[in-house]
């Protein structure tokens, strides 16, 4: 299965620093003009599926990708959410205390989610579509954390060292095969 990662557009908390993990988002004017660059990038790539996150930021430059794409289909996932992030949801990021939450792969924020816990709804829901279309061309418009998740299952690194490296940028693609189920067990700090 080939897959083409694509995180969102750039949003007005990306901007100001706002910690938005389930919460939706709201696309810039230049989230916008990303969304729209990445769907002329996109345009004359055949894909069999389209997916994306179902929280606002991700539909948005989804659906500009799609309209690029007139017998596709855009599907909703809340498998590919970012990592919910509990308390932090809202606040400025400087706010948080991020020592304690990016410690290991069963750290979380108060009330949020471990990159275990978002590493089995991720493996999951791609299993799912490996199974569904093997040698399919699948679209999926997500979140930074859960690009470096995938990533770190992916190439067999651990997301630690990954979380180290600079993120994908807003409407960045990320492009990688996958011809066997991922295993959550294969993820390491």
């Amino acid at each position: 299965m080939h897959l083409t990662f694509v995180r969102h557009g750039e949003t007005v908390e990306n901007r100001t620093g706002t910690v938005q993990g389930h919460l939706g988002g709201t696309l810039t004017e230049r989230g916008v003009a990303q969304a729209h660059a990445v769907a002329t990038l996109l345009a004359s790539e055949p894909f069999d599926q389209a997916w994306s996150s179902d929280l606002a930021r991700c539909r948005d430059t989804a659906g500009t990708i799609v309209s690029q794409h007139a017998s596709l289909q855009l599907r909703l996932s809340p498998a590919l959410r970012e990592y919910a992030h509990g308390a932090f949801e809202g606040l400025a990021s400087s706010e948080c205390d991020w020592a304690t939450t990016n410690s290991g792969l069963e750290s979380r924020s108060p009330g949020g989610e471990s990159a275990l816990e978002v590493a089995g709804r991720l493996t999951n829901f791609l299993n799912g579509v490996l199974v569904d279309s093997p040698s399919g061309r699948i679209l999926a418009v997500t979140h930074g954390g859960a690009v470096r998740i995938v990533r770190a299952l992916v190439e067999g690194r651990p997301l630690g060292v990954i979380w180290q490296e600079p993120p994908i940028e807003n409407a960045g693609v990320l492009r990688c095969e996958i011809a066997h189920p991922l295993r959550v067990s294969d993820l390491r700090w």
